[in-house]
């Protein structure tokens, strides 16, 4: 659970730089478009964006990786 809190705080730091950085940035989830401020604020209660976002986090991170990995097997000349 302790993992799950700093990735929350990570998300949320990130929106509040994307706020400052592009007031304009938006989340599209369906028929909804939401500003950074809007996440941060739906996050606190909603499980249901929060999961997903989860799942777009861990599916980052698996991706980033896959491909940290392919740079390391081909720089050490192994197949």
């Amino acid at each position: 659970m302790g993992d799950e809190k700093i990735l929350k705080a990570a998300v949320i730091r990130y929106l509040e730089k994307q706020e400052e950085a592009d007031p304009g940035w938006k989340l599209v989830l369906g028929k909804e478009s939401l500003s950074a401020a809007q996440v941060r604020e739906r996050l606190q209660k909603d499980k249901k964006l929060w999961k997903e976002i989860r799942q777009w986090a861990d599916a980052l991170a698996v991706d980033m990786f896959n491909e940290g990995s392919k740079k390391i097997e081909s720089n050490s000349g192994t197949p």
